[in-house]
C-alpha cells in the first residue's frame, strides 16, 4: 500500500517501480510485468530494473523475451547471484541447457553463503550431469 500510494507521485522514482512490480510478482499479481515495463523505461540502464523485467517475462511465461533483458542485467552487474540465477532459469526453460548450468555453476562459485546457491544447486541437479 505504501508503494502503491507513491505511484501518484509524478516524480516517482524508477526504483519504487522496480521494487512495487517485485512485490507483485511475489504475490503473483498480473501488474507485475506493466509495473516492470514501466520501471524500465524510467531507467533501462538499471541492471536490477533489467533484471526484473526479464524476470517478470519469464514468470508470465516469455523466456524467450525476458532472456534479452536478464542478459543485460548480467552484463551490467556479473556479481548478482540472484540475476545470474534468473537467466540460468530462462536458460533452462528454453531448453538451452549448457549454458544454464554455466550460470548455475557461477552462481555457486561465488564467495559466502547465499540463499541463491541453495536454489542453483537443486536447478543444476535437476539438468543432471551431462
Amino acid at each position: 500500500a505504501h508503494y502503491e500510494a507513491l505511484l501518484d507521485d509524478a516524480q516517482v522514482s524508477p526504483m519504487v517501480l522496480n521494487n512495487l512490480a517485485n512485490l507483485y510478482l511475489a504475490l503473483g499479481d498480473e501488474r507485475a510485468l506493466p509495473m516492470a515495463r514501466r520501471a524500465h523505461e524510467a531507467a533501462p540502464q538499471v541492471a536490477e530494473i533489467s533484471d526484473t523485467l526479464g524476470w517478470a517475462l519469464v514468470k508470465a511465461g516469455d523466456p524467450q523475451r525476458g532472456l534479452a533483458y536478464l542478459r543485460d542485467a548480467v552484463a551490467r552487474n556479473a556479481s548478482s547471484l540472484e540475476i545470474r540465477l534468473h537467466l540460468g532459469i530462462a536458460l533452462q526453460q528454453l531448453g538451452r541447457d549448457q549454458e544454464a548450468r554455466q550460470q548455475f555453476r557461477e552462481v555457486l562459485a561465488a564467495p559466502g553463503d547465499s540463499p541463491f546457491k541453495q536454489r542453483a544447486q537443486r536447478y543444476l541437479d535437476s539438468l543432471g550431469t551431462r
